[in-house]
C-alpha cells in the first residue's frame, strides 16, 4: 500500500515535518555510516546470512516509511518528536538484533550493495 503525503499543510508545518523527517533519516544514516571506515569488500555470506541481511533491509525500509509518515504530522510536539526518534533508534537496533546483525556489519553489507551490482541483485532476490 502506497502512502501519499499531503501538501496541504502550512509552509511552517511542512518545514517542521521535513526537518524532523530529515532527523529520522539522519539518525538512521548515522547508525549506518558510523563504521563506514571499516567496510569489508566482497562479503562472503552463507544463504542464511544473505537472508538475514535481506530481511533486515526489508524491515528497516518498512520502519523508515512508517516513521517518516508519523513524522509528517504537523501536530507533533517537540517532546513527541524526540520520543518518536528514540523509538525509531530502539526499533532499528531491535531489527538488527532479530536478524543477527550488528550496526557495523549491516553498514558493511549495505555499502557493498552500492559497490557491487551483483551482490545488490542477490540481496534484492533474497528480499522477495
Amino acid at each position: 500500500m502506497k502512502h501519499r503525503i499531503s501538501t496541504q499543510h502550512s509552509p511552517r508545518a511542512q518545514h517542521s515535518a521535513t526537518r524532523f523527517g530529515g532527523l529520522i533519516l539522519a539518525a538512521g544514516a548515522s547508525l549506518l555510516l558510523a563504521t563506514s571506515a571499516f567496510a569489508a569488500p566482497n562479503p562472503q555470506l552463507s544463504p542464511t546470512q544473505l537472508h538475514q541481511f535481506a530481511g533486515a533491509v526489508k524491515d528497516l525500509q518498512a520502519l523508515n516509511n512508517q516513521v517518516h509518515q508519523e513524522a509528517m504530522n504537523p501536530k507533533l510536539t517537540p517532546a513527541q518528536k524526540e520520543k518518536l526518534k528514540n523509538e525509531y533508534m530502539a526499533k532499528t537496533n531491535s531489527i538488527l538484533a532479530q536478524h543477527h546483525l550488528t550496526a557495523q556489519r549491516y553498514t558493511e553489507l549495505l555499502q557493498e550493495t552500492q559497490r557491487d551490482p551483483a551482490f545488490a541483485k542477490e540481496v534484492e532476490g533474497a528480499m522477495r
